[in-house]
C-alpha cells in the first residue's frame, strides 16, 4: 500500500487572492494513478477525499483530499507509517 502513497505531494498549498477581505489558503493531498481501484482503497483507508478521472489524460485518475483537517489525518498517517524514500523530506517541510 505504501508504494502507492509515496508518489503524492503534500506541498500543494493554494493561495487564492480573489477575495477582497482576505486570502483563502487550501491544502491538498493528491495521488495520480492509472488504476482507480488503488485510489478507492486509499480513499477508504483515510475515510475522506474523492477519486476523479483527470480531464485531458488517457485514463489517469486522481485522489484529492482538501483542507487542513484532512491534512492532519494524512500527516498523522505518515508519522505512524513513515516513508523510506526521498518523499519523506516533503512531509517534514
Amino acid at each position: 500500500m505504501l508504494d502507492y502513497l509515496v508518489s503524492p505531494t503534500l506541498k500543494d498549498v493554494l493561495i487564492n487572492a480573489r477575495y477582497a477581505l482576505a486570502h483563502v489558503i487550501r491544502m491538498r493531498y493528491i495521488v495520480d494513478q492509472k488504476d482507480n481501484s488503488i485510489l478507492l482503497i486509499i480513499r477508504n483507508l483515510f475515510g475522506f477525499g474523492k477519486v476523479t478521472l483527470r480531464s485531458g489524460t488517457d485514463g489517469v485518475y486522481r485522489y484529492t483530499a482538501t483542507g487542513f483537517k484532512s491534512m492532519n489525518h494524512v500527516i498523522s498517517y505518515f508519522k505512524l507509517f513513515p516513508l523510506f524514500t526521498k518523499k519523506a523530506g516533503s512531509l517534514e517541510k
